[in-house]
């Protein structure tokens, strides 16, 4: 009997350890969560709208890799749009980067760029992005990279952008989890 209790509590252990060890630190990464609307589409929680933005953000429920929605960008001007979030990072840590992108569109000439990116304010430089391969393949694609915070940057921000086209994106199931030693 107390083998088994034992090797009940070891389980727990584990299973305790995973979860923790496999925190994904994005909020609202399917961004399911809306809080309100205004003329530019979708307010969702934990994610602020660019103040330079050309476009709009919207949830949308019929377009999505999983969940009840995704995030849709439509820029009307060949400029940028972006949604952000502040990312609580450590420096000399590494983090695995994931999420999900679909583009379709009409740009005459080059398509827009659609990606997630992790900028870090205080050292104005990127640490990673995520960037749509075949833009307007009309199907979601997952993109993946491992990076390492470098020393100084203290202030992180994750962004999904589409810029330089009229065209939509989608973005959806964004993680950043940290990657345990030795893994």
């Amino acid at each position: 009997m107390k083998a088994l209790a034992l090797s009940v509590l070891l389980v727990i252990g584990a299973i305790d350890t995973y979860a923790q060890e496999n925190v994904n630190l994005v909020k609202n990464p399917g961004f399911e969560n809306c809080k309100s609307s205004d003329e530019t589409g979708c307010v969702f929680i934990d994610w602020a709208t660019s103040p330079h933005n050309f476009g709009n953000a919207n949830a949308d429920e019929t377009v999505k890799e999983s969940g009840k929605t995704s995030l849709i960008i439509h820029s009307v001007k060949k400029d940028k749009h972006s949604i952000v979030q502040v990312i609580d990072l450590v420096p000399g840590k590494t983090y695995e980067f994931s999420g999900v992108i679909r583009t379709e569109g009409k740009s005459s000439g080059k398509p827009g760029l659609a990606c997630i990116g992790i900028w870090s304010r205080s050292l104005s430089r990127t640490l990673s992005v995520l960037e749509e391969k075949n833009p307007n393949s009309g199907k979601f694609k997952r993109y993946s990279a491992r990076f390492t915070v470098p020393e100084g940057s203290t202030e992180n921000a994750l962004s999904c952008n589409l810029s330089f086209g009229t065209d939509k994106a989608w973005f959806d199931d964004i993680s950043i989890v940290e990657c345990q030693s030795g893994k």
